[in-house]
């Protein structure tokens, strides 16, 4: 047992920095994209990549879900695990080419849907980036499976860096988005190539015949699951402001104040993606480890409320000054969109957020995400329809909040149907009054610019960790449930550990 939690420990490192080299690099992209291309610019930028991302989730039938599940499961037999791995690579780049193809032929009547005439050249040499991208995006679940992290952090950092890159060298040589898109292809090409001869020793050994069938099977309520979630994401939203012709520059203060609430989510949240859901796989199936379940839910939500609550209040009251920093005044409309963004991601972490479902997903519960997903998707699509008419941008941020908060709030009520366990409400309490301290101690200060950012973030942080000191959020077996993960959360945890 210590040692799958050593090789949890590991894997989780290597995908923390692979998360977040990715969303920083993510997040240095769009500053690079924003001040090249202005409002417009970025804003059309902001639907090309919309349609990119629906088509592709399209293409990947919820096999990277599937992949994630059953991968830990065949890894003990090469055979077997080689006839998955094959069968589930030429399915993907199968179907990829066909919507690619289907993309291409649509780009036409998209732009018109749309209102956007500047992203019809920009869809053929997407459908190609489609194709890359797709294959990227499964292989990275396949080495993640295998607690092989340190390979994604390389495959994110050189794609994602070449994309910056190439932004640059193009600002550089004075051209615009369609070079842009090109040699984001360009460089989607070479790291598929890469990869794929990186996954011969997967699919190699002689295959052992597999039923394939009940692997898509699941697949598919991944996939359901996973449009689903579209629906209640932003990129739905995106695709209902270009339908009702809101203007370019909103659509992109819509994308900057997203980016930076989902650029602060991850940072803090995103080294168990990918790896939480192996784990549990490991422990679901026999009914003696449930308590491990339990466990698990418990670390991954106490020390995402212990980071994202003082994050995200920081970022609510500081909203206008970080975007003016970071972007220019010209984005500074983003501001009321990001406390909106951030006060929704807050209450959705409180319920425990995407670790239930993928709790769900590792019992094979995945029936009860797909009913929950469903329902809300359905209430996302009625409100984003009603709200963007009401209030536009603002209208559709709210619209899918709610919708957002609703399905964490039912998988959550889901997950208490199977595995029993308290909820750290003390805990929350006691994050929540050093957030409040911190947050009364930044209030009488006014220092503007970059400088008077920095210098009350240094002031929330100190305040915060002295309250954490006296108050002593953390238990003796939240310290040792840290350990088992990572050795380096214990010692973090020790000085806020509860002395009785």
């Amino acid at each position: 047992m210590m040692n799958r939690f050593k090789r949890l420990s590991n894997a989780f490192i290597w995908n923390y920095l692979n998360k977040i080299s990715g969303y920083l690099l993510d997040f240095i992209l769009s500053v690079v994209l924003a001040r090249g291309l202005g409002t417009y610019g970025y804003g059309v930028y902001s639907e090309f990549f919309n349609l990119i991302f629906l088509f592709s989730l399209v293409a990947s039938l919820g096999l990277d879900t599937t992949i994630n599940v059953f991968i830990p499961k065949l890894r003990s037999d090469p055979a077997r695990l080689s006839s998955f791995v094959r069968k589930t690579l030429m399915l993907v780049m199968g179907w990829s080419l066909l919507i690619a193809v289907l993309l291409a032929l649509s780009r036409e009547p998209l732009s018109i849907w749309l209102h956007s005439p500047d992203i019809k050249p920009l869809l053929l040499v997407g459908a190609v980036f489609l194709v890359f991208y797709n294959f990227i995006n499964i292989a990275q679940f396949v080495f993640l499976s295998l607690y092989q992290a340190k390979i994604v952090f390389w495959i994110t950092l050189c794609l994602k860096g070449g994309f910056i890159a190439s932004s640059l060298g193009v600002f550089w040589w004075g051209k615009g988005l369609p070079e842009i898109v090109t040699l984001f292809a360009v460089a989607s090409l070479l790291i598929s190539m890469t990869i794929f001869i990186r996954l011969k020793p997967l699919y190699s050994p002689v295959p052992d015949p597999v039923r394939y069938s009940k692997y898509v099977e699941f697949g598919f309520n991944a996939w359901m699951i996973k449009f689903l979630n579209y629906f209640l994401g932003r990129y739905f939203d995106i695709f209902i402001l270009g339908l009702w012709g809101i203007a370019k520059t909103e659509i992109s203060y819509f994308n900057i104040a997203l980016s930076v609430t989902l650029a602060l989510s991850y940072f803090f949240t995103s080294g168990f993606s990918g790896i939480s859901m192996a784990f549990f796989s490991e422990h679901a199936e026999d009914p003696s480890q449930r308590s491990r379940l339990v466990q698990g839910w418990l670390v991954v939500t106490k020390f995402a409320l212990f980071f994202c609550i003082p994050a995200f209040i920081f970022v609510i009251f500081n909203a206008r000054q970080m975007i003016v920093g970071i972007y220019s005044d010209s984005f500074a409309s983003s501001a009321p969109l990001l406390q909106i963004f951030a006060s929704f991601f807050l209450l959705t972490m409180v319920l425990g957020s995407g670790i239930n479902s993928t709790v769900l997903f590792a019992m094979q519960k995945d029936h009860l995400v797909l009913k929950w997903r469903a329902l809300w998707g359905l209430v996302n699509v009625v409100l984003d329809i009603l709200f963007v008419q009401l209030w536009q941008t603002t209208g559709v941020v709210v619209a899918t909040g709610i919708s957002t908060l609703g399905i964490i709030a039912c998988e959550y009520g889901s997950l208490r149907a199977f595995i029993t366990f308290k909820y750290p409400a003390l805990f929350l309490v006691k994050i929540s009054i050093a957030t409040a301290f911190s947050t009364l101690v930044n209030w009488f200060i006014s220092t503007p610019g970059w400088i008077g950012l920095f210098f009350k973030g240094v002031l929330f942080i100190l305040a915060f960790f002295v309250v954490l000191w006296f108050i002593k959020p953390f238990s003796k077996q939240d310290r040792e449930l840290a350990g088992r993960f990572l050795p380096a959360l214990e010692r973090f945890v020790k000085p806020f550990e509860v002395d009785f």
